[in-house]
């Protein structure tokens, strides 16, 4: 994903800023802090947040944010008085307040030998290291590495292409650096710089270097020195032949290029590790599957895994049991064939949904057993976690991943999933944000853009949940999900002709999607008002609703079923209620006939009263007789209802009303003839909620029930103000009368 505003872009595969066309210096860290500065251009962006993904949480001073913020204003042409492009806003962060084109790169950065369709799979990245205790994994030490069906690497002094030999100094610590954060993946085998700078002479031939070392793949670089900046230039060679297979440069401040060594050394490594998985999984698809060996049939499990299908799921399950087979201490291959049955209840039916569950945590701490400093175990643990709704425990696992390797970019995305599903929507979003940043070209990065729409659609912000959602359907393996997502967003923007479009390249990749299969995907969620918009949004757009089935003969004295209904929560309020002292009997002599008067109106309109008693009414309205949507004939009733007690009361009481669509559970309690109906479910208690914030006279209602009346009623938004407490529920709609449709 590029940018662009005014004369600049942001390559963000390249790593670059230019200005007309021409590269401007700029080191890695303000680089990254502009990105997410342009790619948040839509809201402010708070200092806490920059910290936590800027600094990864580390405690640095203001004075280095400020630094960083000079940096990036200097690096666009902007500065603190103008303030044209990067904004202060006082005591809450900053904001990019520029113009801002998005552009989607038509194809991904190539690498030689080409990458399979499916890119890189969802579990590529790096294994980890070291020890809480942060003890450095130690490098293969000998001259002579072991060949195995592992890869190994050999980072190369780079070269000094300056005069001034202090820069020999910088270029020996580059290498020390990449090797050190490279040789916390636990799969890879990083040969020490002892071996590479005993073995490797300055002019031997890139294959000689590759023999002596016994290294699979070389990583070589070169600085030079210009009048106003140093440009860093990093290769990636198979040693076999000698091609070049990923190539990077980084220009960087003369100024700062002693300071911002650690960081351009976690960039590079950080970038060389999903490159490198990549194409271990293209040579091991291209051998025999009879000749390959444990590791090799790890790389094959990936590259089926990551198709995200059924048959997909079945391959890569076949020959992670054979990895197994071929090397039982394998702990990664244990621990993605946990991730395996993670991904199937994702995609299962609900029956089914548990065992997938259960396999994946026994997996995942069998995988544990065998090696707990690997990344890949926690990050598979804490995912099954997450699933079951152990949020608590999935943080802690997660935590270890991303502390094990700094670099996992599927760590962030976890937690950040993890994160949203705990009420967190803004970690969540800094979190996606820095996996983006640390794998843009991930083979999943889909799956990112997606779970930032599910963070935008939970605070309501429909419009950036779109674009979100949208950016997700164009990368690649993407499944009907984000499609789902896109067309509940649209949805509840109103835009229906948008929506159904999109409803219609869901249904083409999901015939069978419907609002009943939205609820049991959306398992992992406890957050009923978001399901509750999600399948209003989507019932918006066209997509089908299963009705529930009608109770069998037979039932015991208690039936239940769920229904999609709107809820009226109504209160009639008399002034004499004010008083601490005030006469109930006076008061039920007020307000009974309007209480009758109001029953019989919800009755007429279709209602089921559900709750009444000491002024309080809770009725629900499911499908009517006159095939009236059942979300207007509530509205229709809360307006008459209202000016029933206004006008036989003479104004002296009034009444406030909360409506609220969605699916609720409607119990039926039988005792000899009577009947009981209890009605329970979020819209029952976001309908009171609602009720109780307004003031006396107002009739409102949620953002729900304005989708679902179509615009059959007048409604007007409320403001807070309006209102004698904030409402969890979203916006809030005064009903103010029935529309032309009526």
């Amino acid at each position: 994903m590029d940018f662009r505003f005014a004369e600049y872009e942001i390559d963000i595969g390249q790593h670059e800023l230019r200005r007309s066309g021409k590269p401007v210096p700029i080191e890695p860290q303000v680089f990254d802090l502009l990105v997410h500065l342009v790619r948040n251009h839509e809201r402010t962006v708070t200092k806490d947040e920059l910290f936590e993904t800027i600094w990864q949480g580390r405690i640095v001073s203001e004075a280095a944010l400020s630094s960083r913020i000079k940096a990036a204003r200097k690096a666009v042409g902007d500065n603190g008085d103008d303030q044209n492009l990067i904004r202060t806003i006082h005591k809450r962060g900053f904001r990019f307040v520029g113009e801002v084109e998005t552009e989607v790169p038509s194809a991904a950065l190539s690498i030689a030998p080409a990458t399979p369709a499916l890119g890189a799979a969802d579990v590529d990245a790096g294994a980890a290291t070291a020890l809480l205790q942060r003890v450095e994994p130690a490098a293969v030490d000998e001259a002579v590495a072991p060949v195995s069906g592992r890869p190994s690497i050999a980072v190369l002094p780079f070269k000094n292409l300056s005069d001034d030999p202090e820069y020999e100094y910088f270029s020996y610590g580059m290498m020390e650096d990449v090797i050190r954060l490279l040789s916390r993946n636990r799969w890879l085998t990083v040969i020490s710089r002892h071996s590479t700078t005993t073995v490797v002479e300055p002019d031997l031939h890139v294959r000689d270097a590759s023999d002596a070392l016994h290294a699979r793949y070389l990583l070589t670089g070169s600085i030079r020195r210009g009048r106003e900046s140093v440009r860093i230039r990093v290769e990636l060679v198979r040693g076999a032949d000698g091609s070049q297979l990923w190539g990077e440069s980084y220009d960087v401040p003369l100024a700062d290029v002693f300071e911002i060594q650690e960081e351009m050394a976690r960039q590079i490594s950080a970038t060389i590790e999903p490159e490198l998985s990549a194409i271990e999984r293209q040579l091991a698809s291209r051998r025999l599957p009879n000749n390959l060996d444990a590791w090799e049939c790890y790389q094959r499990a990936l590259w089926h895994l990551c198709g995200f299908t059924p048959s997909g799921f079945d391959a890569a399950e076949k020959f992670l049991l054979r990895a197994i087979e071929l090397d039982p201490e394998l702990a990664r291959a244990r621990a993605t064939l946990g991730y395996v049955n993670v991904q199937r209840a994702l995609y299962a039916t609900p029956a089914d949904r548990p065992t997938h569950l259960d396999a994946g945590l026994r997996l995942a701490r069998l995988a544990l057993a065998l090696d707990d400093r690997d990344c890949m175990c926690h990050f598979v643990h804490g995912r099954a976690l997450c699933l079951l709704r152990r949020n608590d425990e999935a943080t802690a696992a997660l935590d270890l991943a991303m502390e094990l390797n700094p670099s996992f970019a599927q760590a962030y995305f976890a937690q950040g999933f993890n994160a949203l599903w705990s009420g967190r929507p803004l970690e969540a979003e800094a979190l996606l944000d820095r996996a983006i940043m640390l794998s843009p070209r991930d083979g999943h990065v889909w799956s990112f853009h997606h779970v930032r729409a599910w963070a935008r659609f939970s605070l309501g912000e429909l419009e950036a949940a779109a674009r979100f959602a949208r950016q997700a359907t164009l990368q690649p393996n993407v499944t009907y999900r984000a499609f789902a997502t896109l067309t509940a967003s649209l949805g509840g923007l109103g835009n229906r002709a948008e929506a159904q479009r999109a409803a219609a390249d869901l249904l083409e990749r999901k015939p069978e999607y419907s609002g009943d299969f939205a609820r049991q995907e959306f398992f992992f969620c406890g957050d009923d008002d978001f399901i509750e918009r999600f399948v209003a949004g989507l019932r918006v757009a066209g997509i089908p609703h299963s009705e529930p089935r009608e109770p069998a003969a037979g039932k015991s004295s208690t039936d239940a079923e769920r229904a999609h209904v709107t809820v009226l929560s109504a209160e009639i309020v008399s002034p004499l209620q004010a008083f601490a002292d005030f006469d109930p009997e006076l008061v039920s002599r007020q307000i009974d006939p309007l209480f009758e008067s109001a029953l019989s109106i919800i009755e007429r309109n279709g209602g089921v009263v559900s709750a009444a008693g000491d002024g309080g009414i809770t009725a629900f309205f499911g499908p009517t007789p006159a095939e009236i949507p059942h979300a207007v004939a509530a509205c229709r009733a809360a307006l008459m209802i209202k000016a029933a007690v206004e006008q036989q009361s003479e104004g002296s009481v009034r009444l406030r009303a909360g409506l609220d669509t969605g699916e609720v559970v409607v119990q039926r309690r039988r005792r000899g003839a009577t009947e009981r109906v209890e009605v329970t479910g979020a819209a029952t208690r976001s309908a009171a909620r609602l009720a109780q914030s307004l003031r006396r006279g107002a009739v409102a209602a949620t953002d729900r029930t304005r989708i679902a009346v179509d615009g059959a009623i007048d409604m007007v938004s409320l403001s807070v103000s309006d209102m004698a407490g904030a409402s969890r529920d979203g916006h809030a709609y005064e009903i103010r009368g029935t529309g032309a449709g009526l």
